[in-house]
C-alpha cells in the first residue's frame, strides 16, 4: 500500500478560488478543515491537490475511472478522490497534516 500526503488549505486562499471557480469546493465542516491528497500533478509550477470526500452509498456501485478514485481497506471505502475537483495550491497556502498513530 502507498502512503498517503495529507495537507490543509488555508481557507482565504480555497473563497480566493471560488470567486473564479464555483466548482471549489468548501473546506471547511464544522470544526474541521477538509484534507487534501497531494501533489498529484505540477503545471508550470505550480502544484495540484485533490479533495478526499467521505464515502457515500453510491460510490459502492460506481466503478473507478480516470477521474475517480477510491480509497479502500479490503471492501470498505474509506474515502473518494474526484481528480475533476483537484486545484492548484501555491505552497505558502498549504500546510502538511500528520497523523500520530
Amino acid at each position: 500500500m502507498k502512503k498517503l500526503r495529507w495537507y490543509v488549505v488555508d481557507k482565504k486562499y480555497v473563497n480566493y478560488l471560488k470567486k473564479f471557480d464555483e466548482k471549489v469546493e468548501n473546506v471547511e465542516y464544522k470544526n474541521n478543515l477538509k484534507p487534501y491528497i497531494g501533489i498529484i500533478i505540477n503545471i508550470e509550477n505550480f502544484n495540484y491537490y485533490v479533495p478526499i470526500s467521505s464515502p457515500k452509498e453510491k460510490h459502492y456501485k460506481m466503478k473507478e475511472n480516470l477521474d475517480l478514485i477510491k480509497i479502500k481497506q479490503k471492501d470498505k471505502i474509506l474515502g473518494i478522490l474526484n481528480l475533476n475537483n483537484m486545484i492548484p495550491i501555491a505552497d505558502e497556502c498549504i500546510c502538511k497534516l500528520e497523523y500520530l498513530i
